[in-house]
């Protein structure tokens, strides 16, 4: 693998939720500390924003043109790529006013699934959430930080991240129902690597992993639970992953701010930017919302 590079210098309070568009050729990422959405443009390596009055947790590649699926506190709205602009589709928890949205995906078929927490982390006053029907339906109810979410290359398996649980938990899932079902860990996080944030997944199935307070991110092997390779980050608060580039082979990661002290800053004044490295290996895409938000 190649080093670390910084992508985009920024101070973000809390990076998250990066999305790769492949025809654009942007990188699309959020601050949800700050409400902030931000891309960046390969081609003329410039950096826009929009702002808005609620934490944008998620963005979600749609098949709607110039239009993406973003999660944010109170539910779920389209944003217009060029303007910003958002449309509410649906809500979401918008009965807790103590609850937002946090990560989620979509799943082979292209079903959407989102996570929601509580303000203050209450121990299990979130859901991880699929949308069917028009409706949010609980699928892993009790969560607390509910954060990574990808699916196996066969589509077989899903793998979601609780952080508090420090585990990467397996469900067998049955992509015509989008049911699931619980196997177990398929990985442990160790105390010295943090806790376990975003997630992304290769071509091989390997599982790589946002090491939060752990300054890294890590390759995982699902089926033994072993790390096999640890990125370095030159922050401590790793809060996401994603895979892009012309080939896919570059893993684009998140920083956070958050929760640090002015000495912590200073010895780590890169923390909350945005980094970029080939790691050698393909990742899979995220997938894009296929099936209608609402079934007429």
């Amino acid at each position: 693998m190649n080093e670390v590079s910084v992508l985009y210098e920024g101070k973000h309070e809390l990076g998250e939720g990066p999305l790769w568009l492949a025809n654009p050729q942007q990188l699309w990422w959020v601050d949800i500390g700050k409400k902030q959405v931000f891309f960046h443009d390969r081609n003329t390596n410039q950096v826009q924003r929009f702002s808005y009055d609620r934490p944008v947790t998620l963005l979600i590649e749609t098949q709607r043109p110039d239009t993406l699926l973003v999660a944010m506190q109170g539910g779920i709205a389209h944003l217009d790529v060029r303007t910003g602009a958002l449309e509410t589709v649906l809500a979401l928890e918008a009965d807790k006013p103590n609850s937002r949205t946090n990560d989620g995906g979509c799943d082979p078929l292209g079903r959407l699934w989102v996570g929601t927490m509580d303000l203050q982390f209450e121990t299990g006053a979130g859901a991880l959430y699929v949308l069917e029907d028009g409706e949010f339906v609980p699928r892993v109810p009790d969560t607390t930080i509910s954060n990574g979410l990808v699916w196996s290359p066969d589509g077989k398996t899903m793998y979601f991240i609780d952080s508090p649980l420090k585990t990467v938990k397996a469900y067998a899932f049955d992509g015509k129902t989008g049911r699931i079902s619980l196997q177990g860990d398929a990985v442990r996080i160790p105390d010295d690597l943090g806790t376990p944030d975003g997630m992304a997944i290769d071509e091989e199935g390997m599982l790589w992993v946002a090491h939060y307070g752990g300054y890294s991110v890590g390759r995982w092997d699902p089926s033994t639970g072993r790390l096999l390779e640890k990125v370095d980050i030159p922050a401590p608060n790793v809060t996401a992953c994603t895979f892009g580039g012309p080939d896919m082979k570059t893993l684009f990661i998140t920083t956070a701010r958050q929760e640090m002290s002015a000495d912590e800053l200073a010895n780590h004044p890169l923390s909350g930017s945005v980094f970029q490295l080939d790691v050698g290996v393909a990742g899979l895409a995220k997938r894009s919302l296929v099936i209608p938000l609402v079934h007429g």
